[in-house]
Formats: structure tokens, sequence, C-alpha cells
């Protein structure tokens, strides 16, 4: 089978453009994102709640000190992932209050965790969907 001119003129401009990140994007896949400050805010004050009862044998609350990475994906909704640095904060499990109204410990532990947020804005619904610490 040959192949004709014209056809082999199109595979050498096709091979010669550069791959742009549009290109090399995973269709449906994460993507790196920058958040606002105020979706950050309203992520955290969901993320937090999350992860301290994913920590359930830690005695002390852990609060966002870090978001180290963020990733959106478009679905049916959007899917935040977020790649977050904990601190141990002085508020123990069984005190009440919010986590925001405490201070990371001077020398307490951290965790990293990637948490899921999907969101549906148009509705104003949000949920954790996924928490991984280490």
């Amino acid at each position: 089978m040959m192949i004709s001119m014209i056809e082999l003129l199109c595979v050498v401009v096709l091979l010669s453009q550069p791959l742009t990140p549009a290109a090399t994007m995973m269709v449906g896949g994460y993507t790196e994102t920058t958040l606002e400050p105020e979706k950050q805010a309203s992520l955290i004050g969901l993320i937090e709640p999350a992860v301290n009862k994913e920590l359930g044998d830690e005695p002390n609350m852990f609060m966002v000190v870090e978001v180290i990475q963020a990733w959106s994906q478009v679905v049916a909704g959007v899917n935040y992932k977020l790649k977050v640095k904990m601190g141990e904060t002085d508020c123990p499990k069984s005190a009440a209050g919010s986590v925001g109204d405490y201070n990371v410990k001077s020398g307490g532990r951290t965790r990293i965790c990637e948490v899921v947020v999907y969101e549906r804005p148009w509705q104003n619904f949000s949920q954790v969907t996924s928490v991984q610490c280490s």
C-alpha cells in the first residue's frame, strides 16, 4: 500500500507541531488549578471536619495549615482535589467549638491529606467524597 504525497505531507505537518498543554491534557481528568481565596476558604471549611472524622484516633483536632496543591475536574458539577498539610491544634476533640477557634500546637504533629470535594454550585451543593491521610 502506497502513501500519497498529500497524506505524507499531512503526517509531516502534524508531527512537526509542538505539543501544547491542551494537547497533552487528559480529557475528563484533573487539571491543576489556583483557587480564589473565597473558594479556598469555603473548601477548607468542608475539609477540616471531614479530616478530623477520618483521623478519629487522634486526641486533638487538626486544621489546614497549607494548601500544597489543588486540582479541579469538570463532571456533572466540579470535583476539587486538594493536597493539604494539616497541623495538630491545642483543641482536644472532646471540647466543643470550631477548629478555627484554636491555634496550631507548637511542636504538634502534621499530616498530609488528599481530599476530594464534589460541588454542584447551581444547586448550592457541596460534599466531601474522599479523604486519604498519611
